[in-house]
């Protein structure tokens, strides 16, 4: 496993940094780039910050790789790059890789508070909800959604680090989202809550203080159905990693999906191969009593849907014993 003994990561990350704002990166090494720089920093030992002889070390390599993300984001025309760093640190908040999860999130927190301070319309737009997008989007191009998922799993987070930094991330984008939708007026959008900036600013400003359900039902009305799917999907996926996660914080996101079915459940052919992939994977008789009230919500909103997803996978699992037989 790599170590940190030297300022090396940290000076080449600021030069990055400077070269960038110089305009002296080259657009087809920056995802290289970045990716070095990502398995240099997050994948070092857990206990990173007490190996080295100067603290300041490790947390200055912190900080140099978020001087040349910020850096990188505001060099980039219309702020394009911000979604595919966003996309690049996902894979890496993994929860039950503690250390290297509770380091991405906190980049993505730096990001989002950087969202949130640049409220722009082109970033908006390439998270999949300018006004001129489908208000229903498809599962493949709601990245909020796939954000909104990572963040509120790892909000369930049996790691306080790793849940603070998950909040933290959580309010700027609820901030951010707030700003997007007064950007708007309610002519031009009539899916704007009603209010005034008193009752949104509440909203976002106390996030931090409620739970994982409270949480998700805060986006909901902001979010796709693909997005709300997304978010369905990996909460029933970390599941599976019962020390790592809070099972109920897991199950209060299945039963906002369950009491909504007409929102939350639209992708059924998607969320019942997830459910029929993970379940066996998955202990605890309270999640999979959840997810059985799932299953029974859904048929009850989309009958032919669901008898036709739930002939799939039985053919599915002929086609996979009968070569046994």
């Amino acid at each position: 496993m790599d170590h940190l003994h030297t300022a090396v990561r940290q000076q080449a990350m600021r030069t990055l940094a400077q070269m960038s704002k110089a305009g002296m990166l080259l657009e087809g090494k920056r995802k290289s780039l970045l990716e070095a720089c990502f398995r240099k920093v997050f994948l070092l030992p857990p206990d990173a910050a007490g190996q080295c002889q100067d603290s300041f070390l490790y947390f200055g390599t912190l900080d140099a790789m978020d001087i040349l993300l910020e850096s990188l984001v505001l060099s980039s025309p219309g702020h394009r790059l911000l979604k595919r760093i966003l996309q690049m640190l996902l894979p890496f908040t993994d929860t039950k890789h503690a250390a290297v999860c509770e380091r991405a999130v906190a980049r993505i927190v730096k990001l989002a508070e950087l969202m949130a301070r640049y409220p722009s319309v082109q970033i908006w737009s390439l998270l999949g909800h300018d006004d001129s997008s489908s208000h229903h989007g498809t599962i493949n191009n709601c990245f909020l959604g796939q954000l909104l998922g990572h963040l509120i799993v790892c909000r369930s987070s049996k790691v306080w680090e790793i849940q603070q930094e998950a909040l933290l991330a959580l309010h700027h984008l609820c901030r951010y989202i707030q700003q997007q939708k007064c950007m708007t007026s309610p002519e031009d959008d009539p899916e704007l809550p009603q209010g005034g900036g008193k009752t949104e600013a509440g909203k976002y400003s106390c996030i931090c203080l409620c739970s994982t359900r409270d949480t998700a039902k805060a986006f909901e009305e902001y979010l796709h159905p693909a997005d709300k799917t997304f978010i369905l999907l990996r909460a029933i996926e970390a599941m599976k990693d019962s020390h790592a996660c809070d099972e109920e914080e897991l199950i209060s996101i299945v039963n906002v999906a369950e009491e909504e079915p007409a929102s939350w459940l639209t992708e059924v052919p998607v969320i019942t191969r997830c459910i029929y992939k993970n379940l066996q994977h998955i202990s605890a008789a309270s999640a999979r009593h959840s997810l059985n009230l799932l299953l029974i919500s859904m048929a009850k909103q989309y009958p032919r849907e669901m008898i036709l997803s739930l002939t799939d996978i039985s053919a599915a699992c002929d086609s996979c014993w009968s070569p046994a037989m």
